[in-house]
């Protein structure tokens, strides 16, 4: 009688369990399918999910990301970072010494040609060669939807491919641009983390909610207690 009991408890917490869960996860955003609003918002008074945590392997850490824009409901735009599987701004996770490599594809809306000049300056001189690629690291257009990234607190090289914001641009039409370097092994561990920085767009790009963290592992080895 004694087991019967027990096993209708242990089923009852079970079924319990579950039905909380259930209702936990209905009150969870999740990511839309539809690419015009591939930067996914949860629901007011909704459960905001915790982001994506990507860890170093063997030292490396490999992270493409998608730098994407779409116009909420009120009609202001919105930025975010997305990954090929879907995450909206992955916790970056290294240790010191590790190296990041990130391959950033800028994939938001291109600019209106007829744009005023108030959305748009250059930082160079044109190029008369109407076939030449442009550099993302010589400069170009700054516009609302030219990119790029910063790391923020990171004791990293002013460089194109590490952490240059004043001529690194990448536009819409851009490859995947390639940052690559090493997380100093004198890193003091912590939260970090990574966002535009292009001049005079970075405030709509970050606050339209372009941003992750990165973090430097090892804080129990800097403070263990």
């Amino acid at each position: 009688m004694a087991s019967v009991v027990k096993l209708s408890v242990s089923a009852f917490v079970f079924c319990a369990l579950a039905a909380r869960s259930l209702r936990a996860q209905e009150g969870v955003a999740k990511p839309s399918k539809d690419s015009s609003s591939s930067c996914s918002r949860a629901a007011e008074g909704s459960v905001v999910p915790e982001p994506a945590d990507l860890r170093s392997q063997d030292g490396v850490l490999r992270v493409d990301l998608a730098f994407r824009d779409y116009r909420d409901a009120n009609g202001a735009m919105r930025y975010c970072y997305v990954t090929q599987n879907g995450d909206v701004a992955p916790n970056l996770r290294l240790h010191p010494g590790d190296t990041l490599i990130l391959r950033l594809k800028n994939e938001a809306t291109p600019p209106d040609r007829n744009a005023s000049s108030g959305s748009q300056h250059s930082n160079h001189a044109a190029s008369n060669d109407a076939n030449a690629k442009p550099d993302p690291c010589a400069g170009g257009t700054m516009t609302v939807s030219a990119t790029n990234l910063h790391f923020h607190g990171l004791v990293i090289p002013a460089a194109c491919h590490q952490d240059e914001t004043l001529k690194t641009l990448i536009q819409p039409a851009d490859a995947a641009f390639e940052y690559r370097f090493q997380i100093p092994p004198t890193q003091p561990p912590g939260l970090y983390w990574y966002h535009p920085h292009p001049h005079g767009f970075s405030k709509a790009q970050v606050l339209g909610g372009a941003s992750g963290a990165l973090i430097v592992e090892g804080i129990e080895q800097a403070n263990p207690k």
